[in-house]
């Protein structure tokens, strides 16, 4: 019996720490001298989220890259709301990264459960 109550216990503890992610919208950037600026909306009412993004190509669809030199809203405790900014600084990048076409970003928000 008490095996059974730990058991229980333990798949409780493992399925409520699973995050739930989120995609963001409006996804869109701009090249600016040296660094690209990526801007997306998360959706409203989420506390704190860990954001990742990926550069893809549409001429590749295997091809994704984490930005490694980034700044600005990305990381782990971005709140959610519009017209956040991602700061890609390229020039530290290989450059055989931005060989191929029609360059896209994917951004994913991951909701850090809260520690009761």
């Amino acid at each position: 019996m008490k095996f059974a109550f730990v058991i229980g216990m333990f798949f409780i503890v493992i399925s409520s720490s699973f995050s739930q992610t989120l995609k963001a919208k409006n996804v869109h950037y701009r090249l600016i001298d040296d660094k690209i600026e990526v801007f997306y909306d998360l959706p409203a009412n989420h506390d704190s989220l860990e954001i990742k993004v990926e550069f893809r190509k549409k001429s590749d669809s295997d091809f994704r890259y984490q930005p490694k030199y980034t700044g600005g809203d990305i990381g782990i405790g971005i709140f959610s709301g519009k017209s956040k900014k991602i700061v890609w600084h390229i020039t530290k990048e290989p450059p055989s990264l931005f060989t191929g076409s029609e360059f896209y970003f994917s951004i994913y928000a991951i909701k850090i459960p809260k520690i009761h």
